[in-house]
């Protein structure tokens, strides 16, 4: 019989990976592989079992992750002498200034460590911010910066204007209610580095200094604001306008002149966005479409539009009219979409009383799946598992399978090479 200690390190290594945390530590025999990187370099580890997050900073030499809210003096004092290199950092900190200067003292130290890659910063202190800031700002090798800076309200010090630091962000996710000169700095900062850039900002866009980033292929943004000027960005290929009061004319220039865009995403969509996104150059090139709409003539731009997007691959829509889901079903069933692969409902959200497997089976969505075959149908429901006592799908105990496993993606073939791991066929 062969024991487990006869098996060779990478099969040990394999087997303990499915172990809890807790028997890792435990187990004396196997101390040595437990500590192996390949075991810690994918575990996320949060504040709630304070045991734990100690143990492992103080015996594990790697994790993925690390969520705390304070953050507390003990975690704080175990960061100080910790070796466990951490890849990404997510702290929430509380307005007292001492959780401040904890704050402080986590980032600094991890980051020393050399393999903080990723911070996910909120704090709630409106007050002062700057000590944190300056923190953050020092960071070296950073890819990633998620930063809250709602309560920032005091201006920078001069002397960061004169600063000099390695430009590394390439990813940044800002949040604040009114402009901010930190996030003027740090997009001067890392402009040569940057690729997506999401900001939660209002209608306070930095314009001018988005300009300046040559490598800007993603950007999120408000479109309450005139971003015809974006026109001239060649590597913009995502745009995603959100909170939207209403469209800026230049928002709507904007999208009309684009040669380059390759996913949209638009928040409280009218016709005229639809229609201007319709008639620019970069209308055959798009390949995914997600759009939020709340008034009805939006589906006949949708109508209009839809044909023009010959590349499509992914269309997302979501309304809180029920029956405007037939009107979609007959535009897709009816326009030619021969690349469209992932259609993307929210039947529940509507409420009209319909059970999943009857609306499922009903005439409009076996016809597209039908005119689609390797379209998937992927339905954003909460419950996917429901019986109901009145459509005779159920009362023919159809889909059993449906109840058992709940897919979310549904389609008119059998599961094939690149199909969703989840896929059902709907119509056998």
């Amino acid at each position: 019989m062969t024991h487990l200690l006869d098996l060779p390190d990478d099969a040990l290594l394999a087997v303990l990976g499915f172990l809890p945390l807790r028997q890792l530590f435990a187990c004396r025999r196997l101390r040595d592989l437990c500590l192996h990187r390949y075991l810690w370099r994918h575990v996320s580890l949060d504040g709630e079992n304070e045991g734990v997050v100690r143990a492992a900073l103080a015996l594990a030499p790697c994790l993925k992750s690390i969520e705390c809210s304070g953050p507390s003096a003990v975690q704080a004092s175990r960061v100080k002498t910790t070796n466990c290199v951490v890849t990404r950092l997510t702290l929430f900190v509380s307005g007292q200034s001492n959780r401040m200067a904890l704050a402080i003292e986590m980032i600094q130290r991890l980051h020393a460590l050399g393999g903080l890659r990723e911070l996910r910063l909120t704090c709630t202190n409106r007050r002062t911010m700057t000590p944190l800031l300056q923190a953050v700002y020092d960071l070296r090798g950073l890819k990633t910066l998620l930063l809250d800076a709602t309560g920032a309200q005091e201006c920078l010090p001069a002397a960061w204007c004169d600063r000099e630091a390695e430009p590394s962000l390439s990813d940044l996710v800002f949040v604040s209610h009114t402009a901010n000169p930190f996030l003027q700095l740090l997009l001067k900062t890392h402009a040569s580095t940057l690729q997506n850039v999401r900001l939660l900002t209002g209608d306070h866009v930095p314009v001018s200094s988005l300009l300046n980033i040559p490598g800007l292929r993603c950007l999120r943004c408000s479109p309450n604001v005139d971003l015809s000027p974006f026109v001239a960005l060649p590597s913009l290929r995502t745009i995603e306008l959100f909170d939207a009061e209403g469209y800026h004319r230049g928002a709507l220039q904007f999208l009309r002149e684009a040669s380059h865009l390759r996913s949209v995403r638009l928040w409280d969509c009218t016709d005229s966005v639809l229609l201007a996104l319709g008639e620019s150059p970069s209308a055959p090139l798009i390949e995914q479409l997600v759009f939020t709409f709340s008034k009805r003539p939006v589906l006949k731009a949708l109508s209009l539009a839809l044909p023009k997007f010959h590349a499509l691959k992914v269309l997302d829509v979501q309304s809180e009219f029920f029956d405007s889901l037939d009107t979609v079903w007959q535009v897709v069933c009816h326009e030619p979409t021969p690349r469209l692969i992932t259609l993307v409902v929210y039947p529940f959200v509507y409420g009209d009383g319909r059970c999943l497997h009857e609306w499922l089976h009903s005439r409009y969505v076996q016809d597209v799946l039908w005119t689609n075959p390797w379209l998937h149908l992927c339905v954003r429901a909460q419950n996917l598992r429901g019986r109901c006592n009145s459509c005779s799908w159920c009362l023919e105990d159809c889909h059993q399978l449906l109840r058992r496993s709940a897919p979310r993606s549904f389609s008119s073939h059998s599961k094939k090479a690149g199909c969703p791991k989840d896929c059902f066929d709907i119509t056998a």
